[in-house]
């Protein structure tokens, strides 16, 4: 992993954390092709993920970049349940059950459907789990705790990674950051499609 970007360090890490929790935990777990229950909402993703998946579509020769839009054009927009049965409409990145970024989909996407350790907020003696409702459904099938993601540490991780590329993100993106420095993916699809049809 010599010479990545700490981001893109961070996603094969999770990914590779994924892989092996999949291997060892599967049979009780939803998640794989055709199951986007949990991509039914509309997420925000960090500076330094934004720009991340801005270059990654912006490097695509034109052809590629004509299919991706044409395939966030034809998105169903409709609300459909998502992993807890809640109808919400799909993440704006998400086209015809499948992920059109799923190269460079943030962190959030890359641990959807582990087991995740996490503290409540205001509990700081409190441990709880957040899982998939639909993974893990049968009793006694939940992993042992030292198997969960923990979530904080991983987020903890994730700041460390935007702080070390914030300086270097490209000005499209920062004019575009919340104050918590955050883009809602519906709105980096509006900039991929604005700056599209200006090349």
């Amino acid at each position: 992993m010599t010479g990545l970007p700490p981001i893109r360090a961070l996603w094969q890490n999770v990914d590779g954390f994924f892989e092996r929790f999949l291997a060892r935990h599967g049979t009780h777990m939803r998640c794989a092709g055709g199951c986007f229950a949990c991509c039914h909402t509309d997420i925000t993703v960090s500076g330094v993920e934004a720009a991340q998946i801005h270059e990654w579509f912006t490097a695509l020769d034109s052809a590629s970049r004509d299919q991706v839009i044409k395939a966030w054009e034809a998105q169903d927009a409709s609300k459909r349940p998502d992993a807890a049965g809640v109808p919400r409409p799909p993440c704006a990145m998400l086209s015809g059950g499948l992920c059109t970024i799923y190269p460079v989909r943030p962190v959030i996407c890359r641990t959807q459907g582990l087991a995740m350790l996490y503290r409540p907020v205001g509990e700081v003696d409190t441990l709880a789990v957040d899982v998939c409702p639909l993974n893990f459904t049968a009793s006694g099938s939940l992993p042992a705790r030292e198997k969960w993601l923990d979530l904080d540490r991983l987020n903890a991780l994730l700041a460390i990674a935007a702080r070390a590329a914030h300086d270097a993100l490209p000005a499209s993106i920062l004019a575009r950051l919340d104050p918590d420095g955050r883009i809602a993916l519906s709105s980096l699809r509006g900039m991929c499609i604005e700056g599209r049809q200006r090349l």
